[in-house]
Parts: C-alpha cells; structure tokens; sequence
C-alpha cells in the first residue's frame, strides 16, 4: 500500500527579465521561423509574445522552456500540426510556462523525456494518445488547464509512460472513445488540490497506482481507475447524470481509502473501496455538496467548483492536507474535502441611508453611532449563526 501523499510545490514561473531581445519572438515581428532558429540554436528559453499559428511542429533537440511573456502567448497548430515535438533522447526536459497551446493534431506536445507545464492553457487539441501531452518521461502539471481536449485511444489530455504529477490544475469537456478522458498514465500518479469537470470516457483518471488527494471530480462517468494499489483522502466524487461507481480497480488490486472523502454513490455501489474510512461519506447529493455545482471563477490561476458552506464536505478532511487549496487559499483543519476550501468571509457592512434618523433629527442628536452598533450587531450575529451551523454539523459528524 502507498503510504501517504506528495504534496507537489509548484515551479516559480520564470520572470521575465530572463527574456531579453535575443531570445524573445513577437508574433507582430516574427514567426515560428525565427522560433526554430532559437532551438536550433539550443538556447534554454525561448520567450513569446503573442499569437502564432503554425504549419509545422516545432522541433526541439535540446532541454528548453518556452515562456509566455506577460499575459502570455498562444501556439495554435489550427487543427493540421503538432504543435511541439522533442523526440532526440537528448531532450531530458521540456517546460511550457504561461501559453495557450491549441489546435494541435496528433497530439499537440510530445517528448521522448520529461514534460513540466505551469500555468498553461490546452484547449482543442486531438489525438490518438495524448491530446494535449503524450511523453516517455515524468510528467509535472501546475496550475493549468485542459479542456476540451479530445483522444481517440486515451488520454484526452495526458498520456504519460513514466508517471506524473499534478497539483492545482482542472481539467474539463476532455473526452476519449476508449481509454481515460483526461489523464492515462502507465506509471504511478500523484494529483492534489484539482479539479476534473465534465469529462466524458471510461474513466476520468485511468493510473497504474499512486494517491488522489484533496480534489474534487464532478459530472465524470467514472472519476479514477488503477491498475495498482492507490490512496484516497479528501476527495469529491459526485454525479448528477451517474449512479456508477466513481472508483475502479483491476481485479485483486486494493484501494486505500485513508477518509475524508465524499461520495454522491452509495457504499454498496463503491466495490473497489473494501473497507471504507469511518470518515468517508457516501450518498451525498450534488446539491448538498456544491453551492451551484458549476465551474468558475473563484480566485487563482484556474477554475474550481465552490462548495456549499453547509455541506457535508466542510470539515471533513482532519489531517495530512497541503498548506494551500487548488487557489492558493490556505486551508485549516478540520479542512474541506475537494480542491476548493471554503473561506468565511467577513459580512458585508450595511450602509444606512441617513446618518440622523427622522425621530431623532428634530432633536439634533447625531443617531450615526446607534446605526453603527446596530449593523455592528447584525453583522456578528449572522457571523455566528454561520459558524454555529457548521460547527453543529461537525460534531453531527464526530469531527
């Protein structure tokens, strides 16, 4: 059995004074020529800026990082091109920082080594394995995006040989016609703190062992299936159009369940969880879990699905949590199950409309301070009333 997690810090995103005028490519000036003039010319990092549409991949021979400079740059291989490939096994490290890759066919990156992305958008890519990723070596992913990436074997988004890591990222409308929609790998995998929405094949993760962390699957028809013994903790595996079981395993494969989770399946329907932690909790609906059940927009590089604050994902999560969630929140314990962790917000003040009210206006006395203590009042109250609701809930719950 896999004894715990990995809780995987992100690569700090190249600045970008480490662009200068000799390596950086604008797409109002340049094109993918003067990119390839760069990696042939084994330069460490080629920076962008703008958006270039490709007729051919480009081609790399040595390590290298591209990065988006500024609010970022697009490669976009309009659907007839592979977008990067790195096949020389000298390329022990490709890193893509801050881009939009799109379009790509065939797969839009591949690599005989290792693939790092931070902060990287892939949207619309096809391929047989691996729309948007397919690499030999480790695969590391941070704080980006895959939506809408389409396979016709496996991996939707990512098919990796040598395992991966992936920590704050979301992946959404990915889809395959017979493997994993988003992610395939035929190593261990390690995904914390993230997010798969929506994605549309046999199963959402299909893995050869490893852990599943605070990270939350929705609308997937399976969420993950391992071939090897895995972990879970904290987890959301919830359906609204599904009563399949959210986690598969190959026969004789045991499936560590260390709590925290929250299922919409019932118990008896989770075969693969043999003994389930007195912590994880089953037949919990959609709208009991989320508070709209719908990506967006709140707070951090990518999109996460917001829980309700009355849920029974609140507090469910008592130990072995990462510092921050898929936002960079920070979590505390008890900690909320799924990548998003609910923050109580400070109430907003209610303004009064007149500082002097009318039956104390005749007499000249000031009423602002008797408003204030009023809303004063109010505010704490409502704060209360919140905090006893979900505390009452977790004891309800024996946390």
């Amino acid at each position: 059995m896999v004894a715990g997690f990995s809780f995987f810090a992100a690569t700090p995103a190249l600045a970008d004074d480490d662009c200068t005028a000799s390596n950086t490519v604008d797409a109002s000036t340049g094109s993918a020529y003067e990119i390839q003039n760069l990696l042939d010319d084994s330069v460490d990092v080629v920076c962008l800026s703008g958006d270039f549409v490709l007729s051919g991949a480009l081609q790399v021979s040595a390590p290298v990082t591209f990065k988006g400079v500024g609010t970022g740059a697009t490669l976009d291989g309009n659907g007839t091109t592979r977008i990067i490939e790195a096949i020389r096994q000298e390329v022990t490290g490709l890193s893509l920082v801050n881009l939009n890759v799109v379009g790509g066919r065939d797969g839009a990156v591949y690599s005989n080594g290792a693939v790092t992305v931070l902060d990287t958008l892939f949207s619309g890519n096809r391929g047989d394995y691996g729309a948007a990723i397919e690499a030999r070596g480790m695969i590391i992913a941070s704080s980006s995006t895959f939506r809408g990436n389409t396979a016709t074997e496996t991996g939707g988004a990512i098919w990796g040989y040598g395992g991966a890591t992936i920590d704050s990222s979301t992946f959404e409308d990915n889809s395959s016609d017979s493997g994993a929609s988003a992610v395939d790998l035929s190593g261990s995998g390690s995904i914390v703190n993230s997010t798969f929405v929506g994605n549309r094949g046999p199963a959402a993760v299909d893995m050869s062992g490893g852990d599943v962390s605070l990270s939350t699957f929705l609308d997937n028809t399976t969420s993950v299936r391992t071939r090897s013994e895995a972990v879970f903790r904290g987890n959301i595996f919830a359906s609204r159009s599904s009563s399949t079981a959210q986690i598969a395993s190959a026969p004789d494969v045991q499936v560590g369940d260390q709590g925290g989770n929250v299922f919409s399946t019932t118990a008896s329907s989770e075969v693969a969880m043999t003994a389930p932690a007195p912590s994880t909790l089953f037949g919990q609906s959609v709208a009991d879990v989320f508070a709209t059940g719908e990506l967006a927009d709140n707070g951090g590089r990518t999109q996460t699905v917001a829980l309700n604050p009355l849920g029974p994902a609140i507090g469910a999560v008592v130990t072995g949590v990462p510092p921050v969630d898929q936002r960079g929140e920070r979590r505390t314990l008890p900690a909320d199950a799924g990548a998003y962790e609910y923050i109580e917000t400070e109430p907003v003040p209610i303004p009064a409309a007149d500082p002097v009210t009318p039956a104390l206006a005749e007499t000249g006395v000031d009423s602002t301070p008797f408003l204030a203590t009023g809303a004063a009042l109010f505010a704490a109250a409502g704060s209360l009333l919140l905090f006893g609701c979900r505390q009452t809930r977790r004891i309800a719950k024996g946390r």
